[in-house]
């Protein structure tokens, strides 16, 4: 799936996951207001009968309030709905609704005026759900919606009070028309909010994305051990036990010579690929492609102490595989030392690189390139050979050896 399309569907997800957190908070605000207006009618008939004619009419408001109220429960069910079947939302579903519900205090004023015929009621607490609405608009995270929100409110409470306004009023007509344009500002601030929040929503799933497509890169490039590793220990650096293991393919310059790029690569693939398994299988880690071999090590980044036995059991695994494979007619050279490396990430503050360090990969790397001299498939320090010995059959002890850079001299093992 293209990445422009995988976030526009998890931006879609978000959005229903608003709408349902703010149809929650709709519910709360106007559950609470009928549970107040009801105990009120019950309980305070005198203080009602101040502001209205008759309990009837009081009576009215309080129905205008419980029919939206359901009307929010039924759209809130419809939206949970959606979100369990794992369809979106038609794009026209915001229109429509903050055109409904900006419509809600409309029609309570509408209603209290003509039933008690004073426009002064225009001035009820019904003016103040606008801006509820308004703010909740944001949570669309379309800035469109918020200023059309703010925009039919202001222009709802402009009709009603120019169609409503009497003299003996409070305020001028003009008072009221300002009260219009802040209605129309709250839903121009409304929509800034919605467009920031928007954008920082839409980056951050973006970055997700672009995360988990560069961790599968990763993944493919380095062993999945590695990955574990650095994000169980944020791989601190460490000193280790393990055994290192070097592998090269004998004669690989002549045998693609007059190969292609594409043939090349086929090649090391055909070859290294069911290599690299083994090594998996045995809980090893790959940590470098040579083109021509690696380099792969046996208890890093996760201490292992039979480090040594899973490395001979993928050398013994991979000559099994070779034999088996004739139409492949490789051969290879193998070296193995164990001993302390150290294992951390090296490199700069903006790009680092998992490694492993120290005298035993020199000594590995030194006995694979030694098979040539000794005319052998794979050589082992006395080390490795101690540490595996259990497992060790049929060998044979060459004598020691001097390596340029290691001032004592490594004792060499062939096994056959």
């Amino acid at each position: 799936m293209p990445l422009k399309s995988a976030r526009y569907i998890a931006f879609q997800d978000e959005s229903l996951v608003f709408e349902i957190k703010r149809i929650r908070v709709l519910i709360f605000i106007f559950g609470l207001v009928s549970i107040l207006s009801v105990l009120n009618l019950m309980l305070a008939e005198r203080q009602v009968l101040r502001y209205f004619s008759s309990m009837e009419n009081y009576s009215a408001i309080i129905w205008v309030s419980v029919f939206f109220l359901v009307f929010l429960v039924l759209r809130y069910l419809r939206v949970q709905h959606y979100q369990k079947r794992g369809l979106q939302l038609p794009s026209i579903y915001q229109w429509i609704s903050a055109t409904m519900e900006i419509s809600f205090p409309t029609i309570a004023l509408v209603t209290v005026i003509s039933l008690e015929g004073k426009a002064s009621l225009v001035d009820s607490p019904a003016f103040l759900f606008y801006f509820i609405f308004i703010i909740s608009s944001i949570f669309y995270l379309r800035p469109k919606v918020s200023l059309w929100s703010g925009l039919i409110a202001g222009a709802s409470y402009s009709i009603i009070i120019q169609l409503e306004y009497t003299a003996d009023m409070d305020f001028p007509i003009v008072a009221y028309h300002a009260r219009s344009f802040l209605l129309l500002a709250g839903g121009v601030i409304a929509a800034a909010v919605a467009h920031e929040v928007r954008q920082r929503i839409t980056l951050a799933i973006k970055n997700a994305a672009e995360y988990e497509r560069v961790e599968a890169l990763f993944n493919q490039q380095v062993s999945p051990e590695i990955v574990r590793a650095l994000k169980e220990t944020q791989q601190e650096t460490r000193v280790l036990e393990v055994t290192v293991m070097f592998l090269d393919i004998r004669g690989f310059t002549k045998k693609v010579e007059y190969m292609s790029p594409e043939e090349i690569n086929q090649f090391q693939n055909d070859v290294l690929g069911p290599m690299i398994e083994i090594i998996n299988q045995h809980h090893g880690v790959v940590n470098q492609l040579l083109g021509d071999g690696f380099m792969a090590s046996f208890g890093a980044p996760l201490e292992r102490e039979d480090h040594a036995i899973m490395a001979l059991r993928s050398a013994s695994d991979i000559f099994n595989h070779l034999q088996n494979s004739q139409d492949l007619s490789v051969n290879v050279g193998i070296g193995m030392h164990s001993g302390k490396v150290v294992t951390g990430n090296i490199g700069t503050k903006d790009r680092q690189q998992y490694s492993i360090s120290g005298t035993t990969v020199i000594v590995a790397a030194r006995l694979e390139q030694l098979n040539k001299e000794y005319e052998s498939s794979c050589l082992v320090s006395a080390e490795f050979f101690e540490a595996a010995s259990k497992e060790i059959a049929d060998h044979h002890k060459l004598g020691e050896t001097s390596i340029k850079g290691i001032s004592s001299p490594v004792q060499i093992i062939q096994l056959k």
